[in-house]
């Protein structure tokens, strides 16, 4: 095991100081221990990376799964045998974004805890200076309706997970588009230089090396204005388009998704 990996006693311990802290900052007794702040940061933050992880393999069984039912025929032996992983795969979804909420809880829980502290230093300090607060109290199931649509066009899909990448490419190709990947923001831009004018929109993953989703974005839309965007991520879709939802966002696709939630949220964005 990787050093850097917690062992299963660590966690065991990690998730206790974490239930206690929880308890503590929503209103339960005072902790007798010291602070665990720092431990329950890092416990949000491991099991953020777990379920962004989770949730892109998640978009490969799903989506595949959902291409081989698409061809497959009622009758067949097999179409049973793989509803039961796509049953699965969404079983294992439901607990990803699960994961995905505790971590909001974490950070809402900590940043409560921090926010409550420094107002009580400001409101101190205010009471000396004279200062008054304001009157806040502050320092001032898949979508099968469109089956049967073809698309049309370039599109480019760009995440940094391969699986994802093939799987989204595979689904859009065989409703009639023509796609162009990229692993990660810089390519992205260099791909989509060349061809700007021909592309009807981008498929474009939020959490990726070298440049993110929004940094992305913002490139993009400088050489072609008006650029169709879908930000796609399992992170809470406020979380994930906070940094861009005001600048011209065309829509937004949560992870992970099935072959027809993207035909949908593409057919929409495109017709829109």
């Amino acid at each position: 095991m990787d050093s850097s990996t917690p062992s299963r006693e660590q966690l065991v311990r990690q998730v206790r100081a974490l239930q206690a802290r929880l308890h503590q900052l929503e209103g339960g007794p005072e902790a007798d221990a010291p602070s665990a702040d720092g431990d329950i940061e890092r416990l949000g933050r491991y099991a953020s990376t777990i379920a962004h992880d989770l949730n892109n393999l998640l978009v490969g069984i799903l989506g595949n799964a959902g291409l081989a039912l698409m061809d497959l025929s009622s009758f067949s032996s097999c179409r049973p045998l793989i509803q039961e992983v796509e049953e699965a795969a969404l079983r294992a979804a439901s607990l990803a974004n699960e994961m995905v909420s505790f971590t909001g809880k974490i950070q809402a829980a900590v940043s409560a805890q921090e926010a409550d502290v420094s107002d009580r230093v400001a409101a101190d300090r205010l009471a000396t200076d004279g200062g008054v607060p304001d009157r806040g109290g502050r320092i001032s199931m898949p979508a099968t309706s469109g089956m049967g649509w073809r698309g049309e066009g370039l599109l480019m899909v760009v995440d940094d997970e391969p699986m994802v990448r093939v799987l989204a490419q595979r689904v859009l190709e065989k409703f009639g588009f023509q796609v162009m990947t990229a692993e990660d923001g810089r390519q992205a831009i260099e791909v989509f230089r060349p061809h700007a004018r021909e592309f009807a929109g981008v498929l474009l993953d939020v959490t990726m090396p070298h440049l993110d989703g929004a940094a992305t974005f913002r490139e993009l839309r400088k050489i072609r204005p008006g650029l169709k965007v879908i930000l796609s991520s399992g992170y809470d879709e406020h979380e994930a388009t906070r940094r861009i939802v005001d600048e011209g966002l065309a829509g937004f696709l949560h992870k992970p998704y099935m072959p027809m939630d993207l035909i949908e949220k593409v057919r929409e964005v495109l017709e829109s």
